[in-house]
C-alpha cells in the first residue's frame, strides 16, 4: 500500500491512518524517553537488527557528513543511548515537521529536532530520517538517522 495521497478503498485508508498514527507516537515515543531520562526504554523501540546513525553535517555543504556514532541491534542501540543520556545534562528533544510514507508494513518519516540541555543549556538542532517495520502490529524503527546541522568551521 503505497501511500500516494488519499486511497479510495476506506479498509486501505484506516490501515493507512492507523499506521501514520502509530509511527507519530513512536517517534514522540523515543524522545519522551530521552527527556524523561529513560534511556533504557529506547532500544525496544527498534526492531532486533535496527540502526542508530548519527552524523553531523555543515547546513551548506549537507551532502558531506561526519559520522559520531553507528549502532546496530537492540544491544548496542541501547548501549549507545544510554551512555549519551547520562553525561550529566538533560536533554528536551522537540519534534517538528513530521511527514510520514507508509508502503505496506514498511514506512519512511522526516522530522526535525531541536533540543535545548540543561544545565548548560546548549542548543542542538538537526534532522531525523527514520525507517519503519511493523513486526507482530507493532511498529517499530528499523533505521533512525540522526543528522546534527552544525555551524561551518
Amino acid at each position: 500500500m503505497a501511500d500516494t495521497g488519499s486511497p479510495s478503498d476506506l479498509a486501505t485508508r484506516i490501515r493507512l491512518l492507523e499506521a501514520r498514527g502509530a509511527i507519530a507516537d513512536l517517534v514522540h515515543r523515543y524522545a519522551l524517553h530521552i527527556r524523561a531520562r529513560q534511556p533504557e526504554a529506547c532500544d525496544a523501540l527498534f526492531t532486533p537488527d535496527g540502526e542508530f546513525l548519527i552524523r553531523d553535517t555543515d547546513p551548506g555543504a549537507p551532502t558531506d557528513f561526519t559520522t559520531r556514532a553507528r549502532s546496530v541491534g537492540r544491544d548496542a542501540i541501547r548501549a549507545y543511548v544510554m551512555g549519551s543520556t547520562r553525561a550529566g545534562f538533560h536533554v528536551f528533544p522537540m519534534i517538528r515537521n513530521l511527514l510520514i510514507d507508509v508502503d505496506g508494513d514498511t514506512a519512511t518519516a522526516t522530522s526535525l529536532m531541536s533540543s535545548r540541555t540543561w544545565p548548560a543549556g546548549a542548543e542542538v538542532f538537526g534532522e531525523y530520517q527514520d525507517s519503519f517495520r511493523e513486526e507482530a502490529g507493532v511498529w517499530l524503527f528499523s533505521k533512525r538517522i540522526f543528522t546534527i546541522y552544525r555551524r561551518p568551521g
